[in-house]
């Protein structure tokens, strides 16, 4: 008798495990999105100088604004896809899009009353990749959990810049592609049971990214409001970053090829804060 109630109770046990082992497992999806606050910026800076001259003399006085630049700030939405393995340890990817908030700079200059005015804007759109290996504390109602893992961006730069003075206007839009930016990334969250088979998520994000690209091109370009896109070259237009190349004086660029120019790389790092549903299956 003793027996029977031991092996019941035994199989009762292992039956409660299985259940609680099987209910740790398991896919889910989750989709959320975060804003990006930019870190590991370029120092650039905003310059305004005046120049008057006089009979008694000439003055010059000019002020620096320091700017940060950062191509990785910005709002991000996606969605992802993990499995836990049991209840505390899994795998996921992450996909992503990146839409990079504008980074401004201006440089004034104003002589005797007549001003030229160079006016610069530049702005990201990233596709990222985010596989990571997920740390969970495994508790109900509020579990907190980690993520590690690796970042890679696909996308473009856009930069345009214009350029008013005399009356005149040329405005000029480039576009930097090509290449990927990696980096790791990680992440702390707080999960939140709605149910069974939902939960709300908070997080607090972080990317050590940079990106290099591989190419450049003019795309758009007008002067007091003409298309003057038509009179570039391939060499005016287009730009090959290389990691070596060399220069010569006494050789002519072919208009009909890219220039070329030393690779370069554009800080996308950022610390982020996200909110989404996560669904478990």
């Amino acid at each position: 008798m003793k027996k029977h109630i031991v092996l019941a109770v035994a199989l009762a046990g292992g039956l409660f495990l299985a259940q609680s082992e099987a209910k740790a497992q398991g896919a889910y999806v989750k989709l959320g999105g975060a804003y990006n606050f930019g870190v590991a910026s370029e120092r650039n800076y905003n310059e305004t100088a005046t120049q008057t001259n006089s009979q008694t003399g000439s003055t010059y006085n000019v002020s620096y604004e320091k700017v940060n630049v950062n191509y990785g700030k910005g709002i991000t939405a996606g969605g992802t896809v993990g499995y836990m393995f049991n209840e505390h340890v899994g795998a996921e990817l992450g996909i992503g899009y990146l839409i990079g908030g504008k980074n401004e700079l201006k440089d004034i200059r104003t002589n005797n009353g007549n001003s030229e005015s160079y006016e610069s804007e530049v702005s990201s759109r990233m596709l990222l990749l985010q596989p990571a290996l997920v740390i969970s504390a495994g508790m109900e109602g509020i579990n907190p959990y980690a993520r590690l893992g690796l970042v890679a961006a696909k996308g473009s730069v856009t930069g345009t810049d214009i350029n008013m003075g005399d009356g005149d206007k040329y405005e000029q839009e480039t576009k930097l592609s090509g290449g990927w930016g990696l980096g790791l990334q990680a992440g702390l969250g707080v999960e939140f049971k709605m149910s069974d088979n939902m939960a709300f998520f908070s997080e607090v994000t972080m990317n050590n990214l940079s990106y290099s690209p591989d190419k450049a091109e003019v795309t758009k370009a007008s002067y007091n409001g003409k298309d003057v896109l038509g009179e570039f070259t391939t060499n005016d237009k287009e730009t090959e970053f290389v990691d070596d190349y060399s220069f010569n004086s006494n050789d002519q660029p072919s208009d009909s090829e890219p220039d070329k120019s030393s690779k370069f790389n554009m800080p996308f790092s950022s610390v982020g804060v996200g909110v989404g549903i996560k669904f478990n299956f």
